[in-house]
């Protein structure tokens, strides 16, 4: 009964660990990443209307 409880709750600590480091890379790059790209995209648009 012990040794259920100890496993059942190691997995627990290990699915929690994953969502908080899963949340954190979302809320930290994601971000970085899709303002990036709408610079990046902003930055071509630019220089596409430049050269027609």
């Amino acid at each position: 009964m012990f040794k259920d409880m100890f496993i059942g709750f190691v997995l627990f600590l290990a699915i929690a660990g994953m969502a908080f480091w899963l949340l954190t890379f979302i809320v930290t790059f994601l971000p970085y990443w899709i303002g990036a790209w709408f610079i990046e995209s902003y930055k071509n648009r630019n220089l596409t209307e430049d050269i027609e």
